[in-house]
């Protein structure tokens, strides 16, 4: 809810809550919003993509409890505590080819 009054009306503010300029935001959502968003069902609605990657960086950005997170987007601290890691899993797969370059010749085992 306050992630969309800082969007519309103070876009410093919102890039400011998240560490992360708006077009970079969306960039990174674009990456991985197919990897973590998951279907409506009968019984509920599922937590929007965006929202699950606003509360990640959040979290990742600031240590903030998954407590003090569930006062601040409504969300229960059991779910974002299992969706963090859905999250960091998709940013990791999506980004990990283009920035992350891993060498194996190097490792020896004995």
């Amino acid at each position: 809810m306050l992630n969309n009054e800082l969007l519309e009306d103070n876009p410093i503010a919102y890039r400011n809550f998240l560490r992360m300029s708006i077009s970079n935001f969306e960039n990174l959502l674009s990456l991985v919003q197919d990897e973590i968003t998951k279907q409506d069902t009968v019984l509920r609605e599922c937590i929007p993509a965006r929202s699950k990657l606003e509360v990640t960086l959040r979290y990742l950005a600031t240590g903030e409890t998954f407590r003090s997170l569930m006062y601040s987007y409504r969300i229960h601290e059991t779910t974002i505590s299992r969706f963090v890691v859905d999250v960091c899993n998709a940013i990791i797969l999506k980004l990990k080819p283009d920035y992350l370059q891993v060498s194996f010749n190097c490792i020896t085992l004995k």
